[in-house]
């Protein structure tokens, strides 16, 4: 349809065409707002899927201090483990790490209860463990880092649970959807928390994303 079309705009700045999302998190006020107006302008929900997510934000966020944090455990552990998939992915903060720096925010940015973004089931038992009734999450199927409670080197060996992409990406969204409407943000330096940051405009009390370069 782009190639056909007669209507066509030729971008000749590199910050448009092709932007760097990852030193772009957080981001000045004006680029947070260039470029969250223009992803809730042309990324719209259908509306079955935005109901769902008003419907959750309502039955788990309503009236609630959240603290929304998303959590990439996978490639903390695939590094650790030396599996070789995280080349030049933003380097994400070991498990430990990231329940101290939830316990410390918490405090500091007066929120009672946290939503956990996660990637892989043993994070969240590891965080409901932590934080009990306080860590509320989207019911998700997601697949397992450890096998026989140890880290699993090999990919295919996690993948123990029937796959359905059009569900699973629907659940991601409503999950980044729910991230944007908490409180304020806890995040390593990913495309989930991006997402949601842009898709927040600017609305979160308080944000602070894992920096620490690539792997």
């Amino acid at each position: 349809e782009v190639y056909q079309s007669k209507n066509v705009m030729k971008c000749d700045t590199y910050y448009w065409c092709n932007p760097k999302w990852y030193d772009m998190f957080p981001a000045e006020k004006e680029t947070l707002h260039k470029w969250g107006y223009l992803i809730r302008k042309y990324f719209r929900l259908t509306p079955e899927l935005q109901e769902a997510c008003e419907t959750l934000q309502a039955k788990m966020l309503k009236d609630k201090r959240v603290l929304g944090i998303c959590v990439r455990n996978n490639f903390a552990l695939l590094d650790t483990i030396g599996a070789g998939l995280t080349s030049d992915h933003p380097r994400q903060p070991q498990l430990v790490q990231f329940i101290e720096a939830v316990h410390h925010y918490m405090d500091v940015w007066n929120c009672q209860y946290i939503y956990a973004v996660v990637d892989d089931s043993y994070a969240l038992q590891e965080l409901q463990k932590e934080f009990g009734e306080c860590c509320i999450y989207l019911e998700r199927k997601h697949p397992s880092n450890y096998k026989d409670g140890k880290p699993v080197a090999d990919m295919a060996e996690r993948i123990d649970w029937e796959w359905d992409i059009v569900r699973n990406n629907k659940e991601y969204i409503c999950d980044t959807y729910l991230l944007s409407k908490c409180t304020s943000m806890l995040s390593g330096n990913c495309g989930c928390g991006r997402m949601a940051y842009y898709w927040n405009d600017g609305q979160y009390e308080n944000v602070k994303v894992f920096r620490d370069g690539n792997y």
